[in-house]
């Protein structure tokens, strides 16, 4: 192999693994951010709707005029001991919104404006509402928390319908004021966790957008030096090709030839004793012909 092209692969070589290092560090690094940035997102949320709900279940839920599409909850009126409607004196009639309930209509808002959309969730192996009725696997991390800390905290990225979520879940430590809706829980255990969804398919593509456009510019960079230490290993290697030439035709017996090298480098010193030797081969065989 060619001293020219072993430069080149070993340059190559070196080149290729320290851009493909970097982009794996900033993919990752981006991707850390990313998930920072859902989490802290996600618990924002959590701790401003549980400042909400515990306001609202303090005081023991509050009442809000019926209308189409607002109505009785079935499953608070199904609770023994809980007024889930009243009527005011002009007969207007109002329903009763618990905490979750209340939560729940924040998510539903939000989800319909698309600012900070998410979906709120309580699952709870004692649900009132079949919307909190946990799956398989939201029943295995609501275990963990019933034998873990209160302050228990998982994640993680799901992919439903086609669109991705990250999902944020931390333990529901039973309250005093939860006792009115869930007489079977117990004050001071997990009883049930939040589970917040947040959509990131956008955030994602942008993620995807801007780690493509750092593979164009590392795909030029890459191509860039190969370019530029072509052309430096062909400033090197050629005028070692030149000595080779010219050694070989000396070793033939051809005296008249002379290495056009004027280079100040170590390169340029190794012409010049080349030309010495072969003036001192021409002194010696002029020697030996007389």
């Amino acid at each position: 192999m060619k001293l020219k092209t072993r430069m080149m692969l070993v340059i190559g070589a070196v080149l290729l693994g320290t851009l493909v290092a970097t982009f794996v560090f900033v993919a990752n690094s981006q991707k850390t951010q990313s998930e920072s940035l859902y989490y802290n997102q996600a618990k924002s949320i959590n701790s401003s709707l549980s400042l909400v709900r515990t306001v609202v279940s303090g005081h023991g839920g509050v009442f809000a005029k019926q209308k189409d599409g607002f109505g009785v909850s079935p499953f608070l009126a199904g609770i023994p001991g809980i007024k889930a409607e009243m009527t005011s004196a002009k007969g207007d009639k109002f329903a009763l919104i618990n905490g979750f309930s209340f939560m729940q209509a924040m998510s539903d808002i939000s989800q319909k404006e698309g600012k900070a959309a998410f979906t709120y969730r309580v699952p709870s192996d004692k649900p009132i509402n079949p919307i909190n009725k946990p799956s398989d696997k939201e029943l295995e991390v609501l275990g963990s928390m019933k034998g873990g800390a209160l302050t228990e905290e998982h994640t993680k990225v799901v992919g439903e319908d086609g669109k991705k979520y990250y999902v944020y879940n931390a333990a529901m430590v039973t309250k005093e004021e939860c006792m009115k809706c869930h007489p079977e829980y117990t004050v001071g255990k997990v009883d049930g966790m939040v589970s917040i969804s947040l959509p990131i398919d956008e955030a994602e593509a942008r993620n995807a957008a801007s780690m493509l456009n750092l593979g164009y510019i590392f795909a030029a960079a890459l191509l860039g030096v190969i370019g530029v230490t072509y052309i430096l290993a062909g400033r090197v290697t050629a005028p070692i090709k030149h000595l080779a030439d010219v050694a070989d035709k000396v070793s033939r017996g051809e005296m008249d030839v002379v290495i056009d090298i004027d280079r100040k480098d170590e390169i340029g010193e190794l012409a010049e004793a080349f030309n010495r030797l072969i003036a001192s081969i021409k002194i010696l065989n002029m020697t030996n012909d007389q």
